[in-house]
C-alpha cells in the first residue's frame, strides 16, 4: 500500500483505518442520537399527526424532564455497535 508516495506496512495502514473507523462510528452516534431521540418521541406521542408540537417543543420537554442526558437515553448499544461496525 502506498500512503503519500511512501511504502508503508499493512499494519500501519490497518491501524489508521481502525482508528478513523472508530472515530466515524462514535461521532455519528454522538451527533445523530439526539435528533433520533426527538424524532422517536414525536412519532410515539398519541395523535402525533394531529399534534401541533414541533421538534423545538419536544426538545424543550426532554430537556426539562430529563436534562441533557435525556437526549442520549439508549445510546450505549448503538455507540458500541457503530464503533465496532465502522472500525472493522
Amino acid at each position: 500500500m502506498f500512503h503519500q508516495g511512501k511504502n508503508t506496512s499493512w499494519e500501519k495502514e490497518a491501524f489508521f483505518t481502525l482508528i478513523t473507523g472508530f472515530l466515524y462510528g462514535s461521532t455519528s452516534v454522538v451527533v445523530g442520537h439526539p435528533t433520533d431521540t426527538i424524532k422517536t418521541k414525536m412519532q410515539a406521542q398519541e395523535g402525533h399527526f394531529q399534534s401541533k408540537k414541533g421538534w423545538l417543543e419536544i426538545s424543550r420537554d426532554i430537556y426539562r424532564s430529563e436534562g441533557p442526558k435525556g437526549f442520549y437515553r439508549g445510546a450505549l448499544a448503538p455507540f458500541f455497535g457503530s464503533t465496532l461496525y465502522r472500525s472493522t
